[in-house]
């Protein structure tokens, strides 16, 4: 491990050896962190998932090897218990471990949930289907009862950079003409954002092009309000006021749509990668691309679809990157933990020596008094920095908070019951 010594220093360290994998994790507002593991190795084991509570100061609380249920997805509540979802359940476990509740949900027979988030009154769900396509979304109370269903629309889907080769044409490359998906399933990241009335949710054939859309719903009603066009996906985060950023990568793509709140594209990119956006609503990203002798940096992307080209950031895996109040941007590349401060120096806390495939979370996160929060491999890094704490505002992380539940802050007022209060 190889310290730097400068302005940005890591005052305190304690890695936490885990049991497994991180495949999601969250934290909640008192330093207690939910992780869901997998073990490290491809056999029969691999589906024998863990749930595990770890405390940021003292180490690993409780952990539960959970046989009849697997758990997908996870998110942390004001109160700062987790709710876990697999298959049409969701559970709610404390911070001692404990179940405090399971909640059933009506599905189809050969549906699932995808993925869900928190609100005010109960959870929006998005549904796939386990062996085609069948998606849906649903506004419920806490109880599972629904407010309103939405189904998803699967018809054909194209896109101009995709093409396709036969014996009929000599093996001569083709536009592939529409088709319809064989699988419809929500994203991997980011599938459900919450951001004022909005709800945009995410939907990709995978197994299968990779081509997705994205939807968006009046979180009210349910009835959708504008759709994008068919597009490989890269990156989404939320904006205040209703607005999206939705990058693609991919079968020629490389650039970022900003979209207002009634789906019209406001502004053009050509860049894309992991964004952030600080209370300024200025808008930073790392650049992400899957041709290997990119080029990549770390970008503004400014006003009449100028992109401001900083430093290079070299390599490809990532841990996404954490904004805090102070203009600093940290994140994971190339084995190193980076820092790039708000004059867009670049700097090096420190870097750990490379495996054949390291398996690393997949967002920083980061607690009160610069405490940074990320695993690589087994192994959980607790570092107490010269950082400041999150930024405030409306996307300074991956899912815009800790706690992994994709929602964006509005102020809190007292007009009326149907105001969607939600906290970084």
């Amino acid at each position: 491990m190889i310290w730097n010594r400068n302005k940005y220093k890591i005052v305190d360290q304690n890695k936490i050896q885990l049991s497994g994998l991180v495949s999601k994790y969250g934290l909640n507002k008192s330093g207690t962190l939910f992780a869901i593991l997998h073990p490290n190795k491809m056999d029969e084991s691999w589906y024998n998932y863990r749930l595990v509570g770890i405390s940021l100061d003292k180490g690993i609380l409780w952990e539960h090897e959970i046989s009849d249920f697997k758990p997908n997805e996870l998110r942390i509540s004001d109160n700062g218990d987790a709710y876990i979802s697999y298959e049409n359940e969701i559970r709610q476990v404390s911070q001692d471990g404990k179940i405090q509740k399971s909640i059933i949900f009506k599905v189809d027979s050969n549906q699932e949930i995808g993925s869900f988030a928190l609100i005010e009154d109960g959870f929006i769900i998005t549904l796939q289907g386990k062996d085609r396509p069948n998606a849906k979304v649903q506004r419920t109370t806490f109880d599972g009862k629904i407010i309103w269903e939405s189904s998803i629309s699967t018809k054909d889907i194209s896109y101009k950079g995709l093409v396709q080769m036969s014996a009929k044409n000599d093996w001569k490359a083709k536009e592939m003409p529409p088709w319809n998906p064989k699988s419809w399933n929500c994203l991997i990241n980011n599938e459900i954002i919450i951001s004022e009335g909005n709800l945009l949710v995410n939907y990709f054939e995978f197994p299968g092009s990779g081509i997705g859309m994205s939807f968006c719903l009046n979180i009210e009603t349910g009835d959708i309000k504008w759709t994008t066009k068919p597009a490989p996906f890269e990156s989404i985060c939320g904006l205040k006021d209703g607005k999206f950023l939705i990058g693609h990568q991919g079968y020629g793509a490389f650039d970022t749509n900003l979209y207002s709140k009634d789906g019209k594209i406001i502004e053009r990119w050509k860049s894309v990668g992991a964004s952030v956006v600080n209370s300024n609503d200025e808008i930073f990203a790392i650049e992400m691309d899957n041709h290997s002798d990119s080029k990549l940096h770390f970008v503004e992307l400014k006003k009449g679809s100028e992109v401001k080209k900083g430093k290079r950031v070299p390599g490809y895996y990532i841990i996404h990157p954490v904004l805090d109040d102070l203009g600093n941007m940290v994140f994971w590349r190339n084995n190193e933990l980076i820092i790039i401060d708000n004059k867009g120096t670049l700097h090096k806390l420190f870097t750990i020596k490379p495996t054949d495939r390291d398996w690393t979370s997949d967002r920083m996160l980061l607690h009160k008094n610069g405490t940074l929060v990320f695993s690589i491999n087994e192994n959980l890094y607790v570092l107490k920095t010269t950082l400041g704490n999150l930024e405030k505002s409306s996307w300074p992380c991956k899912y815009s908070n800790n706690e992994r539940n994709p929602t964006i802050k509005r102020e809190v007022n007292n007009k009326g019951p149907n105001c969607i209060v939600t906290t970084n």
